[in-house]
Parts: C-alpha cells; sequence; structure tokens
C-alpha cells in the first residue's frame, strides 16, 4: 500500500513539473496571427507650400520724375514689345520734382518696411536699394523733351500698374510689372530639417488649393543659397529656404499667386519588400526581428527596416518574402508551437 502511495504520488509530481515547466509551455500551441511580405515600389517625401508665380517678370521704370497723363494698359491686359503703356508730362517745377522725389521715398520706405515684417527683403526689395543708391550718388538727367511715352520691353501681361492718371512718377520706383503668363513656376519654402534633403531635379507633384482637382508635375528648379526668418522683425520663428518647381502640365488655366500643396520625391525604391510595423519588434541587444511560421513553431529572424510609407515599413534584409510573419511577436519565444491563423494583408 506504501508503495503504491508512493508511486501515485511520485507520478503527480511528475505531472505537475510538467505542467509548469517551460517544455510544456513550448509545445502548447498558442493562435498567432499571420501576415506575407508585400512588394510594391514605394518613395518617401517632403511636403511644404507655396505660390504660383511667373517665371519671368519685368518692371517697367520712368526715366525721370513727372505726371501721368495718360494710362494706355490696365491690370490683365496683355502687350507686345513695343507697345505704348502711358504717356508721361516732364516737369521743370523744381518743387513738383521735389514732391514727387518725396512720394517715392515714402512708399519705398512702406515697401521695405512691409518686406521686412514679411521675410522678403529679396530681388525686388534689393532692387529698389540699387536704384535708390544710384539716384542718390547721379545728378538726375536733363529731360531731352516735355511728354514721352513708356513703351513695353518685351511681350507679356500687365500685372501692375502702380500709378494712376494725374499722379506722379519717380525714376525710383516702377510704374508697371509686365510678366510672361506662358512660363509659370511654383515658388514654395522648405524647413531647414528637411531642407538637406532637397536637391535640383527631384520629381514633385504640386495640388492647386483652389482647385483640388488639378493636379500639376514638374521637378525641383533651383534651391535658394541662403535661409530667411518668416520675418526679419521677428527673429524668433524658424527658418525657411525658398525652392522653385518647375510645371511639366499645360499652365493655360494656371496664374500667379495660387497657392499650392508640392510633394517632392526624397527617395524612391522599386520592388520592396513591405510588412505592418506590428510585425517588427526589438529584442534586448536591439536588435529588429520579426517571428516567422516555420514547422508549426515561431522563429525568430532578425531583420534591418528601411523606408516608412504609412503603417507600414521595408524590410531590406533578413526576409526573402516567402515566409508567413507573425504579427505583434513580442510575447513569443522561438521554438514557440503555434497555430497559425492567416489574415490577408492589403497594402495601403
Amino acid at each position: 500500500m506504501r508503495g503504491f502511495l508512493c508511486l501515485a504520488f511520485t507520478i503527480l509530481l511528475v505531472l505537475g513539473m510538467f505542467w509548469v515547466s517551460p517544455y510544456r509551455a513550448m509545445n502548447q500551441a498558442e493562435t498567432v496571427e499571420t501576415v506575407g511580405c508585400e512588394r510594391a515600389d514605394i518613395f518617401n517625401a517632403v511636403t511644404m507650400s507655396g505660390k504660383t508665380e511667373s517665371a519671368s517678370e519685368t518692371k517697367v521704370y520712368a526715366p525721370s520724375a513727372a505726371w501721368v497723363e495718360k494710362l494706355y494698359v490696365s491690370q490683365g491686359t496683355e502687350v507686345k514689345k513695343g507697345e505704348a503703356l502711358a504717356l508721361l508730362q516732364v516737369t521743370e517745377d523744381p518743387e513738383k520734382l521735389r514732391q514727387a522725389t518725396r512720394e517715392a521715398g515714402e512708399k519705398m520706405l512702406e515697401s521695405l518696411l512691409q518686406d521686412a515684417q514679411d521675410g522678403s527683403l529679396e530681388e525686388d526689395s534689393q532692387a529698389l536699394l540699387s536704384r535708390a543708391a544710384g539716384a542718390g550718388m547721379e545728378e538726375s538727367p536733363e529731360p531731352a523733351q516735355e511728354e514721352y511715352i513708356l513703351y513695353a520691353p518685351c511681350d507679356g501681361t500687365v500685372m501692375d500698374v502702380f500709378f494712376a492718371e494725374g499722379e506722379t512718377v519717380s525714376p525710383l520706383l516702377p510704374c508697371f510689372t509686365l510678366a510672361d503668363l506662358n512660363q509659370m513656376v511654383v515658388k514654395a519654402q522648405v524647413g531647414e530639417e528637411n531642407l538637406p534633403q532637397i536637391q535640383p531635379g527631384m520629381f514633385a507633384e504640386m495640388t492647386l488649393t483652389a482647385f483640388p482637382d488639378t493636379r500639376l508635375t514638374g521637378k525641383v528648379q533651383s534651391v535658394a543659397p541662403y535661409a530667411k526668418a518668416a520675418s526679419l522683425l521677428d527673429q524668433s520663428g524658424g527658418v525657411s529656404t525658398d525652392v522653385i518647381f518647375s510645371i511639366s502640365n499645360d499652365v493655360a488655366d494656371v496664374k500667379p499667386g495660387y497657392t499650392v500643396s508640392v510633394k517632392v520625391r526624397t527617395e524612391s525604391r522599386e520592388d520592396t519588400l513591405l510588412l505592418p510595423y506590428t510585425c517588427v519588434a526589438q529584442d534586448e541587444q536591439n536588435r529588429e526581428y520579426v517571428m516567422v511560421v516555420q514547422g508549426g513553431r515561431a522563429k525568430k529572424m532578425l531583420v534591418e527596416t528601411g523606408l516608412e510609407v504609412g503603417e507600414q515599413v521595408e524590410i531590406t534584409a533578413g526576409l526573402t518574402g516567402e515566409e508567413r510573419v507573425i504579427r505583434a511577436p513580442g510575447s513569443l519565444k522561438g521554438g514557440q508551437a503555434v497555430t497559425e491563423e492567416e489574415e490577408a494583408y492589403e497594402l495601403g
């Protein structure tokens, strides 16, 4: 009797030890959700905002202080090279000349202050400063005639008319802006954190805010060699750099000043392996790994990852693409028995 009890106790002890043993845990199959690798062409992108503008603009200046006697064009008028823009009446009255100069100086100061506030003290502003410096160093030439006509120096569309009939003009400030609307570009701003990724020649997709169904394509044409603050009078904000994009589409319906969202493809890969983020984990050595199903058991496989695309990650090494990969592998151990519950994985 005592022998029977000892045998029964031994059997129970062995069964108890097996029940709590790692061997039992490793051989008790756990149901897991698996996915297969997908292959796709992917790209990484930087998104920025900007506006459309003419690739070619020309400012038209009066050669001397004068009155605007007659305007022949208005904003939006299309002109040919040599076409009359305005008839100017030269004044020889010194007081009127001083008045015109004072008015031009005040407008120039207002323009430069506004540019400083907007953070756009660039080409136009520098041109004004150069003309002001030149005017201060050189004596104003005597007008050769009492009236003269300003002619268009090139083909284009009149974008700005800065003076009305009866007002004075000065050689310090432009009278008109002409633009070639057949050559449009997009000027956008990129933050300094993404600037190193932007290079001339990169492909870009552009969406007009006012016309979201109109998609433009183009390339990075140039990147400004300097950065600027949002406002020259307030340096507390971040800085950005201007990027000019060419437009490949027909731009007949695209006008200057439209707001554009630009997506620049900075990296692209063809026929890459993709998995959901949830399939990739890190071990104690900070190595990335996945668990695959092999012979009814979980097998740990070290992997290397690349670009992140939405909720997916590129697998650059460690897998062939034929494996069934376990979602959320963090709770599993290598060699653990698993039962596979397949799930169709759709690329987002």
